[in-house]
């Protein structure tokens, strides 16, 4: 199933002659001047740009998760005590394992002194 071609869109600002501001997809109406207009429409993303897009929003929901459940605990009722050093060290460590895991998806081919820079990123946020 192929699908439908999407429409460009485009967003008018239009003042009135009072001097009130509308914004509106259509083009602005007789007596109304055209302050400004751009294009709205979605920029094309690209397969891997997509699965990039969804595996960073999935780590980013998991780290929200994660937060939440260090907030608020089981009870659901929020704590009012921070999040221990161990517990934020290792939450960095596990953000800078993704990341490089994330670099290395993308292209693999990577040369030994971008490898050692990232695992000396990955090194500084694991170390206690």
């Amino acid at each position: 199933m192929a699908a439908a071609p999407v429409a460009a869109q485009s967003i008018h600002k239009c003042v009135s002659a009072s001097g009130e501001t509308s914004y509106q997809s259509d083009p602005c109406p007789v007596g109304q001047q055209v302050a400004k207009s751009w294009d709205a429409s979605q920029p094309h993303v690209s397969r891997s740009q997509q699965r990039r897009i969804d595996r960073d929003l999935g780590a980013a929901r998991l780290a929200a998760d994660q937060r939440r459940q260090q907030l608020h605990g089981a009870s659901g009722v929020a704590s009012h005590r921070p999040p221990s050093a161990s517990s934020v060290n290792r939450q960095r460590c596990q953000v800078a394992k993704a990341r490089r895991d994330r670099w290395l998806a993308d292209s693999p081919k990577r040369t030994f002194v971008q490898r050692r820079s990232m695992d000396d990123m990955v090194y500084q946020a694991c170390k206690p």
